[in-house]
């Protein structure tokens, strides 16, 4: 790496894949904020071309980012490791052939509370290997690792228990990811306080089912998913749902881009700019980079059509209720498809209209019928179609108060109030078992309406 002479600085991300990252925009905004002259590419290498393109590639940079899979790969190629990044071997700055861990930085500036706390870590790969030294560094109690891969996660404990020889590091190989399920209540360990996410279930587009069951979150006081698209995993979004504090990767992504701009340009004033305000942008701008579907379900009257309308105007996205899909689609109202038809026609007809809406492209704001996803196929389509499921959930009688004179509802027709509550409870087990998070409905649209946006970490200040 030479240099350049001229006034602007050339810096760039290798890796691969590449083609959704975010950190040319990242990087951009910095240096625009703060007056640094320069400019940040891609720099996507295949594996099998990396040794014979990296140091013709990196020869023009002033600086620039190493990430997947070439963290340690590209460790041969400089001259010296400094800090973290020597002890640790693992790297993702690089300036002059000096390698540095902006990584373990950024997640040392992290709020995770590593200090005096049980920690798990699942995945033993590069993001894990550093979760694991910034929560030895500050630290924790314990800290388990597990991995589907288990001679690599065998591996890099006995490495880190030798630069750690008074540390609890230990294999974890009592949950069950593929169903879901574990077994920690029987074992001598105690349970984890934190959960980090260091693999990539639940990445976009797949945005798979969480990692661990929910009995392992809710007996967590955080949870953190290295991942950052999309903006909140359903793991993120369960831990919320609890009121359990939970972040995602978008936190360490900035973080370590303000350590890497740091170390390439010391000079720099970077307290020009806001990583808040900066994250919020990002969030924002991801339901047009990495689409996603926010699916409102729920009991009559819980409000998904009007917190569905008001959420999308709020996030700038399209509305799409269902029910009004399949009235156009039907010629006719629900309540006289279900008269003329029966509900089990409906119901078909319905399932086949969401996998329709549900392969739209882009992001979209969905308001289902109430009996929507007691299908179990209809919950299936929703999540293999990058759909989060938001369940409102308001108490029977104020679902009744706001439907007493609505007359287009078939299924409240002619039922008391004591049955629509025993419909109620019927299908509330199901409304929990298919939602991410779940929303207490029973305020205003506007309360709604903030808890999802809260929800998915987004703040007030929308496009500033």
């Amino acid at each position: 790496m030479t240099g350049n002479s001229n006034d602007r600085r050339k810096y760039g991300l290798i890796g691969h894949p590449l083609k959704h990252s975010l950190s040319p925009y990242i990087h951009d905004h910095i240096m625009r904020k703060c007056g640094i002259k320069g400019s940040y590419k891609l720099l996507d290498i295949p594996p099998d071309e990396f040794d014979d393109q990296v140091l013709e590639v990196t020869e023009c940079l002033d600086g620039y980012n190493i990430t997947i899979p070439y963290k340690e790969r590209i460790i041969p190629y400089l001259n010296k490791l400094e800090g973290h990044a020597g002890k640790y071997s693992t790297v993702n700055t690089v300036i002059e052939a000096k390698g540095f861990s902006s990584d373990i930085e950024a997640l040392l500036q992290s709020e995770i509370p590593y200090k005096g706390n049980n920690i798990l870590i699942l995945g033993a790969g590069g993001a894990a290997r550093a979760v694991l030294a910034a929560a030895l560094l500050s630290g924790c109690r314990s800290a388990g690792v597990w991995s589907r891969r288990t001679e690599q996660s065998a591996g890099l404990i006995e490495e880190f228990r030798r630069l750690h020889p008074n540390a609890i590091i230990f294999q974890e190989d009592t949950i069950n990811t593929d169903t879901g399920s574990t077994n920690l209540y029987s074992c001598d360990k105690a349970l984890y306080d934190v959960i980090v996410n260091a693999t990539p279930a639940g990445m976009w587009p797949e945005c798979g089912i969480p990692p661990v069951s929910r009995e392992l979150i809710l007996n967590s006081v955080y949870v953190y998913d290295t991942i950052y698209n999309p903006l909140a995993t359903r793991l993120v979004l369960c831990a919320r749902s609890y009121g359990i504090r939970a972040e995602s990767g978008l936190d360490m992504l900035v973080r370590q881009a303000v350590v890497s701009q740091k170390i390439w340009d010391p000079k720099a004033d970077l307290s020009l700019f806001s990583p808040l305000k900066l994250q919020q942008r990002v969030k924002y701008m991801m339901f047009n980079l990495f689409p996603i579907k926010i699916v409102l379900t729920g009991f009559m009257g819980c409000g998904k059509t009007v917190t569905g309308k008001a959420l999308a105007s709020v996030l700038r996205i399209p509305f799409t209720d269902l029910d009004e899909v399949i009235i156009e689609r039907t010629g006719m109202t629900i309540t006289d498809f279900f008269a003329e038809n029966g509900e089990e026609t409906f119901r078909d007809i319905e399932s086949e209209n969401l996998k329709e809406v549900m392969r739209k492209e882009g992001s979209i704001v969905i308001a289902t019928g109430g009996g929507t996803l007691m299908r179990d196929q209809n919950v299936e389509t929703v999540r293999s179609n990058r759909g989060f499921i938001f369940f409102l959930d308001a108490e029977p009688e104020i679902s009744i108060k706001r439907t007493e004179n609505d007359t287009l509802r078939p299924l409240l027709k002619n039922r008391t109030s004591e049955e629509i509550r025993e419909l109620y409870s019927q299908r509330l087990p199901a409304y929990i078992r298919a939602s991410d998070h779940v929303i207490d409905s029973s305020g205003s649209v506007t309360d709604s309406v903030n808890r999802i946006k809260a929800a998915l970490g987004l703040s007030d200040a929308l496009h500033t």
